[in-house]
């Protein structure tokens, strides 16, 4: 028998790969959490032959595990037999539960499959009281993620990536800019520092060899990567501090005045050049860093009446220009 088989997870109904000494665990949970489990029980809920069961019994018989059999009732731990339990208070065990269905929604399959297992190994060893009072919170926090966790081409480009930094392998692919002022549809050869999230998108943070410098790539328009042979090593600074950072990044500055009615709503989307903000009589004068000013069109754009750019100029003509051709349009007259 191979020493992989796939398990049946009722548990978010999930498929999962489980090793055999994966397996010879749980079975100890799984007798730590019954009075009583039969040969058929256990062959039931980890999908093997009871002849597997059998020999899994015997093995954990001889690392020293105290297992009871009775015919007629199968397997039991021998009474006053626990492994050290893990002691988690509510809130820390609520923080594991809430981070492993981040990470199933977030990542690809895989890390998916690796949350689902974590989750329940953590979860069978709490405390019944505890256990309990996560399954009740849990129906009352949730995270809603809008993540497109079943798209293939997105999984295998995570997975590919992920394997390139961790193996500090150059990758090869095809990237698609959305600026007018950009060439699109290079392929170009990158160093991959890290993977950050944010806000509803990934980006892959990395030395660009075709630009000579470091830069941070949307993952929804990276295509055809490829794993290279080359090999780097990654600079001293973590993932966290460069996109909090503009770093080697060129800087364009936008000064907009925001009308004091939306200060509130300000507040609930900030994106991630929005570097300062201060409040004045005529409303709130907020300072945005980008690479182009297109970076922050839409944006300002979906602002409406209750944003001026005041500076720069060229930024201020562009949105005016794009007024008009709306309002013209709206008139019947584009």
């Amino acid at each position: 028998m191979s020493d992989y088989l796939l398990v049946r997870r009722p548990l978010y109904g999930y498929i999962v790969s489980m090793n055999r000494t994966d397996r010879l665990l749980a079975i100890v949970l799984e007798l730590q959490n019954h009075d009583w489990l039969r040969a058929e029980d256990l062959a039931a809920k980890f999908e093997i032959s009871k002849r597997t069961v059998y020999r899994d019994m015997d093995a954990l018989s001889e690392m020293g595990v105290p297992i009871v059999s009775m015919t007629g009732q199968g397997y039991a731990l021998m009474e006053g037999f626990f492994l050290p339990p893990l002691t988690f208070n509510h809130e820390e065990a609520l923080v594991l539960a809430m981070g492993s269905q981040l990470m199933r929604d977030y990542f690809d399959h895989e890390y998916k499959q690796a949350a689902v297992t974590a989750q329940q190994k953590i979860t069978a060893v709490l405390p019944a009281q505890t256990k309990n009072q996560i399954e009740h919170l849990q129906q009352f926090i949730t995270f809603f993620t809008f993540q497109h966790s079943d798209d293939v081409g997105q999984q295998r480009k995570l997975r590919l990536l992920r394997q390139a930094i961790f193996e500090q392998r150059r990758i090869r692919m095809r990237y698609n800019k959305r600026f007018e002022h950009e060439v699109s549809d290079e392929v170009r050869e990158v160093d991959p520092y890290g993977l950050a999230h944010l806000v509803t998108d990934w980006y892959l943070l990395g030395h660009c060899h075709l630009r000579n410098g470091r830069r941070v790539f949307r993952l929804n328009r990276i295509e055809e990567v490829q794993l290279l042979t080359s090999t780097f090593e990654p600079p001293i600074i973590t993932v966290h501090d460069w996109v909090n950072s503009s770093g080697e990044r060129p800087v364009t500055v936008i000064k907009a005045r925001f009308a004091p009615e939306s200060r509130q709503w300000l507040d609930e989307y900030r994106p991630y050049y929005l570097v300062a903000e201060e409040e004045t009589a005529e409303g709130v004068l907020v300072t945005l860093h980008v690479r182009y000013e297109d970076e922050a069109t839409q944006w300002l754009l979906g602002w409406g009446a209750q944003v001026e750019v005041l500076e720069p100029e060229s930024l201020r003509q562009k949105l005016a220009d794009i007024a008009a051709e709306v309002a013209a349009k709206y008139r019947g007259k584009g």
